[in-house]
């Protein structure tokens, strides 16, 4: 375990300028997350950007509705996320935020934690930005599938329960990384629900990225957890949610079943998978797109979400994924020119692709 600093509130107060709009990310489930930085010399420690999560008692869902935690389990929350993540299973993963140090306070209920993360945004919030490219999807899609691979062949292994856009950040070089355990159960942790108990296996989250079979199931399966991935990646290139406000009551099952119907029919009309894509035709002009790899990805999509009970596992998922021309021949590495912020006397990049 490495030696984890304990921060106070005013510590955090200090890297994010008062938790300031201007460094505000996102509000996921029963977190907020900043940027932050560390000042050079503060604490004896170099100048560096950082991500601060701050646990809060209310949960914003998908539909729109709230739904408030005690206590007793945003504390067993943040304790199950400090075992994960200072495991020495887990400490090395690029695709799991390296932990600097914690805040704990009882008589204010009030939890927090310090990543030493430079981070873009929440996957979440980048799906129609066009300078999120081609390539850069495919990076994130593949580090989506080796958390899965790292999880799932654990052992013991561990289950997420709640795989999400709004549970990924994208780091300065577009690394996926996962900063939400609040599902997670096996591993360290121990298992965490009862077969038996309906309600345990619930998502408390977006009904995008659950497989309602779930309902007819008596325990939460590593399949379950591909779907989810099967459907973000179908987000991922179709460059487009699920649903939208627009459209709160559309439900993962529902748009499984319509691309399955396209999928189809592009299938019959093209005579067989090896030349059938989904993917959105605008990426047909990204210098990074290949034809056939769309085909690999669309087909390796529909598997994740088509069969349930026969569906790849993590493993085969990582495999095809690096198989792709993409990932095998990858582009020569090119930097975004964007917006700057001065941080400690030198410019840091937040790519924020211009919205």
């Amino acid at each position: 375990m490495s030696e984890l600093i304990e921060f106070e509130y005013k510590d955090l107060e200090t890297l994010t300028d008062n938790f300031s709009e201007e460094n505000f990310i996102y509000h996921a489930q029963y977190c907020k997350l900043y940027r932050g930085k560390i000042p050079k010399g503060w604490k004896g420690m170099e100048c560096r950007v950082v991500t601060v999560k701050v646990w809060v008692d209310e949960a914003f869902v998908f539909p729109p509705q709230a739904y408030k935690r005690s206590w007793e389990k945003n504390l067993e929350n943040f304790r199950d996320e400090i075992m994960i993540l200072e495991h020495r299973s887990t400490m090395l993963s690029p695709n799991l935020p390296k932990l600097m140090g914690f805040f704990h306070e009882d008589t204010t209920q009030r939890l927090g934690v310090v990543y030493d993360l430079e981070s873009i945004d929440v996957l979440e919030n980048l799906f129609d930005k066009e300078r999120f490219g081609w390539h850069n999807r495919i990076k994130v899609a593949l580090g989506l599938a080796k958390i899965l691979e790292h999880f799932h062949g654990n052992q013991p292994r561990y289950l997420i329960r709640d795989f999400s856009t709004a549970h990924i950040m994208l780091d300065k070089d577009f690394n996926a990384v996962l900063f939400n355990f609040f599902g997670f159960t096996g591993g360290v942790l121990g298992e965490k629900i009862k077969g038996q108990d309906i309600m345990s296996r619930k998502v408390l989250g977006s009904l995008r990225y659950v497989d309602l079979w779930i309902f007819n199931s008596e325990t939460w399966k590593e399949s379950m957890d591909v779907y989810s991935f099967g459907i973000i990646l179908l987000e991922l290139i179709r460059k487009r949610k699920v649903c939208t406000l627009a459209e709160p009551k559309t439900t993962s099952f529902e748009y499984e079943g319509h691309l399955q119907k396209m999928y189809k029919r592009r299938k019959s009309k093209l005579l067989g998978e090896s030349r059938c894509s989904l993917v959105d035709q605008r990426f047909e002009i990204d210098e990074s797109f290949h034809v056939s790899d769309g085909c690999r990805i669309s087909k390796l999509a529909m598997e994740c979400v088509r069969y349930r009970d026969e569906c790849l596992n993590a493993k085969e998922i990582v495999e095809k994924l690096n198989k792709m021309r993409i990932v095998k021949k990858p582009p020569s590495s090119r930097r975004l020119v964007v917006p700057r912020k001065r941080h400690c006397g030198w410019m840091v990049s937040f790519r924020f692709f211009g919205w």
